[in-house]
């Protein structure tokens, strides 16, 4: 299978060399990958641009800081507790539910974090309350390992171990949701084009693109972001 057609925006410097190699290998249509057209700046910038997303700073971090090289920063305040949060598709709040568990999606992220201890730092999908997530990252929930963390209706978190330690340094990660057998829903999670983990703890029901960064200790916390995509499954 050849790589579709995509914009300039997408393929160039060092996402060429990733999505080239990877996506082709989820058998993502010409009518998916068509969802990614026009994303600039090897981030999600229509949506900075037009206004459908939304931060929330809780304890005093700096806001959502533009980086040379295309990169945002959530950064979480030297405070146990503190965290920032940014979302896509409402700005008035987490709810939008933009992501339809139906069909499924794929979520595509190039992330680096700035510490591997005392720090929550996920990007994925949730819904307002919290109670049903799927998201990828470092954890102190689960372990010192890169992490798939899943919740369904306010259960306990359950966490897929990666089997690699988490570091600083920058890792695509990608989320493969899909319907299952069953009326379930299943995620896969790859760390830099390898499949590494998988949960079927899923919750069959939309959610809304989520990056997370908390600090767990006093000691201030980064998450940096150079690209952020999603693709919905089977579109016609």
């Amino acid at each position: 299978m050849s790589l579709p057609s995509v914009s300039p925006e997408l393929l160039r410097a060092g996402d060429n060399r990733f999505l080239s190699r990877f996506i082709p290998m989820l058998g993502i249509s010409l009518s998916e990958m068509d969802y990614l057209r026009g994303w600039k700046d090897d981030f999600f910038g229509d949506a900075l641009f037009t206004g459908y997303f939304g931060a929330l700073n809780l304890g005093g971090g700096a806001a959502l800081q533009s980086i040379h090289g295309g990169v945002e920063r959530l950064s979480a305040a030297a405070a146990a507790g503190s965290y920032f949060r940014l979302w896509i598709g409402n700005p008035a709040g987490i709810g939008a539910d933009t992501l339809d568990a139906d069909e499924g999606w794929v979520m595509l992220v190039r992330m680096r974090i700035s510490s591997t201890t005392n720090i929550y730092a996920r990007v994925g999908a949730r819904d307002n309350a919290g109670n049903n997530v799927v998201d990828v990252g470092a954890n102190i929930g689960g372990g010192a390992n890169w992490y798939l963390t899943t919740r369904v209706g306010g259960a306990a978190y359950q966490y897929a171990d990666s089997g690699v330690a988490s570091d600083t340094d920058w890792h695509w990660h990608v989320i493969d949701v899909k319907p299952i057998t069953g009326g379930n829903r299943q995620a896969d999670y790859f760390l830099d084009g390898t499949f590494r983990a998988s949960s079927t703890n899923v919750a069959a029901v939309n959610l809304t693109p989520l990056a997370f960064c908390q600090a767990a200790a006093v000691a201030a916390k980064d998450l940096d972001l150079d690209f952020w995509g999603v693709i919905p499954r089977n579109l016609a």
